[in-house]
């Protein structure tokens, strides 16, 4: 049988694990890693999102704006994309975010 639950997933004959129960248990705080990097990955996932959605010029600045020195401002359908590209983030984020969790 095999030391924790959640490395069954792992393997498909769990009756190999008996003997090797410390590799089993390596995999089962392995898990606990993966977990944190959900959260950690969604948050960042979901911070540039909302970047987008709320100051979709910050966007422009990196990918076009330091060429021109500033002197010129992005157009309205630049603009509208770099949003929308935010909102699909943000929900793509907040869903790992929340798988996070959810283990």
């Amino acid at each position: 049988m095999c030391p924790s639950p959640s490395c069954s997933y792992m393997f498909k004959n769990c009756s190999n694990i008996e003997l090797f129960p410390m590799f089993c248990v390596f995999i089962y705080k392995g898990d606990a890693l993966m977990q944190f990097l959900r959260f950690f990955m969604g948050l960042i996932i979901l911070a540039t999102g909302l970047t987008n959605i709320f100051y979709p010029s910050i966007a422009w600045y990196l990918r076009e704006g330091w060429q021109s020195g500033g002197y010129s401002e992005p157009d309205d359908t630049f603009i509208s994309i770099t949003k929308l590209t935010g909102i699909v983030c943000s929900i793509l984020g907040l869903g790992i975010f929340i798988t996070g969790f959810l283990d």
